[in-house]
């Protein structure tokens, strides 16, 4: 067959629209299925780019940052203030026996942590005192306590910790040197559960020590005795007579009996005895407020009741001296 060359100039339109229209779809096709995925896909990734750059939040300046931190201060000191007032609140219901508190002021006291023994620097500007590291040097040794005069020209008595560290030099708390140039770290107040010294457990051990807890305990409540006068009737007909303390049967005191006669290292037994006592101080306490409420109402009152002094002396046997409340 003659290839008519006239005929396909002559249709050469059909011709072309025959060839290109396959060539077209075929085009339209890739378009629409892997370039528009492809393109898809990219505008995902962009989205998602878009997205987590938003979620970053503005850029905040300088100053709006430093308006922030004095307004979170702000809050800060707020917070500080409340727990500070709401610890004051019970600041006195956890306090040990009268002896103990004397000699070793668990309430308030500085407790020597950590003892650095320093050179002084010759010429240079004396270190500056810390919340809770005083910089300066030993004046002397006052009783269990150590003295050291501080960089502000203030005097500072610090107790011993039961594992304070001693850097530095040869030493052992009690025996540096007077015009040792120190840094002590330091806690003030007795934590829970902290351990006690030997000589700090030698005090409360003693049985007056522990027991004189007792009786002004339950004089809160104002127990009615033997006359019947008196305010609250404890369980068993129990008063104070010949000075006596409470049996370990009755139920409504729980303390040792016995004290700490035979005990050695006892430091966390002591804790949960003073627990014991402090949570009995305020369940008597909550109990007085209440009869002096019904009491005001009434219009009548209870009377003060003699005080007991309690001792044991070495023998084993028991002294009590009794003191009539003033007029």
């Amino acid at each position: 067959m003659k290839f008519d060359k006239e005929l396909v100039l002559k249709n050469k339109f059909w011709f072309l629209l025959v060839v290109t229209l396959p060539l077209s779809l075929g085009a339209l096709f890739i378009l629409a299925t892997s370039v528009s995925g492809e393109i898809n896909s990219n505008r995902a990734k962009i989205e998602k780019a878009l997205k987590e750059f938003t979620a970053a939040g503005d850029i905040k300046t300088d100053e709006e940052i430093k308006k922030v931190t004095r307004e979170a201060e702000i809050e800060e000191g707020k917070k500080n203030l409340i727990w500070k007032e709401e610890f004051a609140k019970q600041e006195g219901l956890f306090l040990w026996p009268d002896q103990v508190e004397k000699e070793f002021n668990f309430k308030s006291g500085l407790f020597a942590q950590k003892i650095q023994i320093t050179k002084a620097e010759a010429g240079g500007p004396p270190a500056k005192n810390e919340e809770r590291l005083i910089h300066g040097t030993v004046t002397r040794q006052e009783g269990d306590a150590l003295v050291v005069l501080g960089a502000d020209k203030k005097e500072y008595r610090f107790h011993q910790a039961k594992n304070v560290i001693i850097a530095g030099g040869d030493y052992v708390f009690g025996t540096i040197p007077v015009n040792t140039a120190v840094e002590v770290t330091f806690h003030r107040g007795k934590y829970f559960m902290e351990p006690l010294t030997e000589k700090e457990l030698g005090v409360y051990r003693r049985f007056e020590v522990y027991t004189s807890q007792i009786e002004p305990l339950l004089a809160l409540v104002e127990p009615m005795n033997e006359k019947g006068e008196g305010i609250v009737q404890l369980p068993g007909y129990w008063f104070m007579k010949d000075c006596k303390l409470p049996s370990s049967q009755q139920l409504f005191l729980n303390y040792l009996e016995n004290g700490w006669e035979d005990a050695q290292e006892f430091s966390e037994e002591a804790w949960l005895a003073q627990e014991d006592i402090w949570v009995q101080q305020e369940l008597y306490r909550l109990i007085r407020a209440a009869n002096k409420s019904v009491s005001e109402f009434q219009g009548k009152g209870g009377e003060e009741r003699t005080r007991f002094t309690l001792s044991r002396t070495p023998s084993g046997t028991w002294t009590c001296n009794g003191t009539a409340p003033k007029s």
